[in-house]
């Protein structure tokens, strides 16, 4: 998608929906182009066939990685230091949490949430709260 800034590119690329089942397999995947416009700038994208590009929401600032929970609630960490929390059907994004710095990857295991940025390892218990703690390795 060049062409698009680094938040329409990435909030575009979000929303890739299925129209219908891919099976994984050893041969080239076929692709279509789909003409997307936002915010006033079209562009012709490349994606696999039996995919379309759908824009939910532009309100996030500086999208970089994306990650689904178990419940399907989509986590987002951005270059802003925020981490958004969007609820199906994806198209009001929370800020859940605001680190600062550059978060750069989120992991879940059952009932605790881990956010990793520059400035070290962040997590919380229960993913129902609005707040994610430092992790301190002991001394």
């Amino acid at each position: 998608m060049v062409g698009l800034s680094s938040k329409v590119t990435a909030v575009a690329a979000l929303f890739i929906s299925s129209l219908q089942p891919i099976q994984a397999a050893t041969g080239n995947l076929g692709y279509a182009t789909q003409l997307l416009n936002v915010q006033g700038v079209a562009q012709n994208d490349r994606i696999p066939v039996g995919y379309k590009l759908e824009l939910l929401t532009t309100d996030l600032d500086q999208p970089r990685l994306l990650t689904f929970a178990a419940n399907g609630d989509l986590f987002i960490v951005s270059k802003s230091g925020d981490v958004y929390r969007v609820t199906p059907t994806y198209t009001r994004p929370a800020v859940f949490a605001n680190l600062g710095g550059y978060p750069h990857s989120i992991a879940f295991r059952p009932g605790e949430i881990f956010v990793a940025s520059e400035e070290g390892l962040y997590f919380t218990s229960d993913s129902e709260t609005s707040g994610l703690f430092r992790l301190r390795r002991a001394r």
